[in-house]
């Protein structure tokens, strides 16, 4: 079985645990049965009512049986961060439609308080490997296959496509094995061997790039992080080829959390990411941000944050924008192959 949806509007993470439905930041512990955005791919069929909790159907609608209701919702609450956003939600169950398909029994947290502005209120799926992501839950429907086709930020509509299931997946696409991190096991993290700016292959220690479960080293495919973050001697390494490659004439200056920008044109090198079986060549869309007005533009990548993180590459959506990207968790692989993403 394989399915196909445009993906408008909606947040769609490789690493997200569930799927959550959002309501507004103010509104009481209720989810709508529908998302905000009305949107007719994707639909939360609520069989009891309101984001059922976890546990058995009353019989009837009685006073007594809201509270339980209530009471199986506070045992399920679900307190959780994800960048600068801070979440309360519900752990609840009910049946899921996706598109013509129906996913009976569907876990999710349904939110119920949400402050800061890295979740969307449409809510994010979970296309992640944990035990409770949609890709999970639904195996035995799609096979824990999919591949997203994520638009460029600069199309009028930004609605690219998600394929789920084994068929209607490219044929002809370039792989590099998934590999497994038993301390991060929802993170998709690949193997990536160097990175090349134009025709030269950048000098970084081999630490920077090597894969350790237990610090949570490597490099992993995320696409909810905007732009792709790398561990500082790849970073550093990558930046300072790229400006010898625009060259020395043109004044580099700073912007917000970029630190290679230009004022004037200049022409940007393409950057190509090698993988094992793979090589990723990124054209100047993926790799250059530009100001709306004027003609200051900034190399779209930085260096890793402070924490947890701090030894984790990670290659974002921007860098993903106009590619097909599966994800074929069965056979350990991940491909990449160059598409164009807007949806009409």
């Amino acid at each position: 079985m394989a399915l196909r949806m445009s993906i408008a509007a909606m947040s769609v993470l490789a690493v997200a645990a569930v799927l959550v439905v959002a309501g507004t930041a103010a509104a009481a512990a209720s989810c709508p049965a529908t998302p905000p955005d009305a949107g007719a791919t994707l639909q939360v069929s609520h069989a009891f009512g309101p984001c059922s909790p976890l546990g058995a159907e009353s019989a009837a609608p009685s006073w007594a049986g809201f509270l339980a209701e209530q009471a199986a919702r506070d045992a399920s609450r679900l307190l959780l961060s994800y960048a600068d956003s801070s979440l309360q939600a519900a752990l609840s169950q009910d049946t899921l439609a996706v598109a013509g398909d129906v996913v009976k029994a569907y876990t999710f947290g349904c939110l119920q308080r949400a402050t800061g502005t890295a979740a969307p209120p449409q809510g994010l799926l979970g296309l992640g490997r944990g035990p409770l992501s949609f890709l999970s839950q639904t195996k035995d429907m799609y096979g824990a296959t999919f591949s997203y086709c994520l638009p460029s930020f600069k199309s009028l509509n930004f609605s690219g496509t998600l394929r789920l299931g084994r068929n209607g997946q490219p044929r002809r696409i370039k792989t590099t094995p998934l590999l497994a991190n038993p301390h991060r096991s929802s993170l998709y993290y690949v193997n990536m061997t160097g990175i090349r700016v134009g025709k030269k292959v950048v000098s970084v220690p081999a630490s920077a790039l090597a894969f350790d479960p237990a610090t949570g080293a490597g490099t992993v495919l995320d696409s909810g992080t905007m732009f792709t973050r790398l561990v500082a001697p790849v970073y550093l390494a990558l930046r300072d080829e790229v400006r010898r490659r625009v060259g020395a004439a043109a004044a580099v200056s700073s912007l917000g959390g970029f630190d290679t920008c230009y004022n004037t044109t200049v022409a940007w090198p393409p950057v190509t990411l090698l993988f094992d079986g793979m090589q990723v060549t990124l054209p100047e869309e993926n790799v250059v941000i530009h100001t709306t007005y004027g003609t200051t533009s900034c190399l779209a990548m930085a260096a890793a944050p402070d924490g947890v993180n701090t030894v984790l590459n990670v290659i974002a959506s921007m860098q993903q924008q106009n590619h097909r990207v599966l994800f074929d968790v069965p056979n350990g692989r991940v491909g990449f192959a160059r598409e164009s993403c807007t949806a009409a």
